[in-house]
């Protein structure tokens, strides 16, 4: 009877997912705004009131969490459907939105009275929600949750900022599912588990939304972005976790993709040269690939990948703009890399660096040698003192220079 008993949800949760897309695609479409959301408000509550007669008249658990899931996903629904109607009343329609997603005509009075409703009717019943989900972490993923649904109010669709609203609200999720980890026993649960995908709602929503808007190929590389971010610290938490020579590279590839096309963005914006446009891009995934190699998230060999690509950008950069400013950045840049091998005990790293310092030294010592070209006795004369003088302190030193050798190597044993 259990078997039996576990089907029967399963086909209620279906019925249930099934109405709310019959809702969007039949003739709700042609009500009005408010009816529309009167309407989903009702089949919401009813699958609340639902979730509490099994909770305390049937005292039957599994039945109670599964309304009041299908109750609190919904909620983030009525807070999108509130958001697009705020959105209506200070600006103008939007002519290509689907006619299901447009909400028009509203006066702040009907506005007031569907937050009003759903902020007391339905927001509380969403703590017994999570509650019968994950009881330890039920307060935090419930405040967590009322603050997500709270940017869908925002009544601001610039793709731009809606990028920075998805970027903190995935910082946010990450931050409470990083901390409910420490309740493993009902973190690892399916109940668990689906706490937190219903915590994820308001997110995709938002993300889902700013699609439909201009330029919505911009909050795609946000997400892109996010979840290249994120793929590590997902890897850490999962149980058994997933192959990590996948993982990482992955999230790198994804980070690469994303954050290259907002580099783009901005350097088009500064009308910066292309080269300042490179800069833009490599340097922030070199400090987060290095923040994340100190956090264990990624292995050594990916921090040596990016630094090799930064090397490869500089020789290309020192070809093609030989000056003065374009050697003493590659040399700022070859020593920084150089701290951090030391630092980490990282020796390839640090010999990175070494190959950064060395042909900017040179770079500059040809750039100073072009000065001085016409008087090619004098190059060679130079040359030939420095020569003899390096020669010179290499034999009376060569004792000391051996031991802070040995001693600068002994530091990546």
């Amino acid at each position: 009877m259990s078997q039996f008993a576990k089907y029967l949800r399963i086909f209620g949760g279906v019925a249930l997912v099934s109405s709310a897309f019959v809702f969007l695609i039949q003739g709700y479409s042609t009500w009005s705004s408010f009816d529309r959301f009167l309407a989903f408000f009702g089949l919401v509550g009813v699958t609340a009131g639902a979730g509490m007669f099994c909770i305390y008249k049937l005292n039957e658990a599994k039945s109670a969490r599964t309304f009041l899931s299908f109750m609190t996903a919904g909620v983030s629904v009525l807070f999108a459907q509130i958001g697009a109607m705020v959105f209506s009343t200070f600006n103008a329609p939007v002519s290509h939105l689907p006619s299901i997603l447009k909400f028009e005509g509203l006066n702040m009075g009907s506005i007031a009275l569907a937050l009003g409703l759903t902020s007391i009717l339905l927001v509380p019943a969403t703590l017994p929600a999570f509650r019968a989900l994950i009881r330890p972490r039920a307060r935090e993923l419930f405040e967590g949750f009322l603050a997500l649904n709270m940017l869908l109010l925002i009544p601001v669709r610039q793709v731009e900022v809606v990028s920075v609203l998805f970027l903190i609200g995935t910082a946010y999720v990450a931050y409470l599912i990083w901390q409910s980890r420490r309740e493993a026993v009902h973190f690892n649960t399916v109940e668990g588990k689906i706490a937190h995908v219903i915590l994820c709602a308001p997110l995709l929503i938002l993300f889902g939304r700013g699609l439909f808007y201009d330029q919505g190929f911009h909050l795609a590389a946000t997400a892109m972005m996010a979840l290249g971010l994120g793929l590590p610290f997902l890897n850490r938490g999962l149980n058994p976790r997933p192959a990590a020579s996948l993982v990482e590279p992955t999230s790198l590839f994804l980070l690469m993709i994303s954050w290259g096309h907002w580099a783009g963005q901005i350097t088009e914006y500064m009308k910066a040269t292309s080269w300042t446009g490179t800069y833009i891009f490599i340097l922030p995934v070199v400090a987060m690939c290095m923040i994340y190699e100190r956090q264990g998230l990624y292995p050594r060999p990916i921090v040596r990948f990016v630094l090799s690509m930064l090397t490869l950008i500089n020789l290309g950069l020192a070809f093609a703009e030989p000056g003065t400013g374009t050697y003493i950045l590659i040399l700022a840049l070859g020593a920084a890399t150089s701290l951090w091998g030391f630092v980490r005990k990282d020796r390839q790293a640090f010999g990175i660096g070494g190959i950064n310092v060395g042909y900017s030294i040179i770079g500059q010592i040809i750039l100073g040698l072009r000065l001085i070209e016409s008087w090619t006795w004098l190059s060679l004369a130079i040359c030939g003192v420095v020569g003899i003088l390096l020669a010179s302190l290499v034999e009376k030193n060569s004792l000391d220079f051996k031991d802070r050798y040995q001693r600068l190597m002994a530091n990546f044993e």
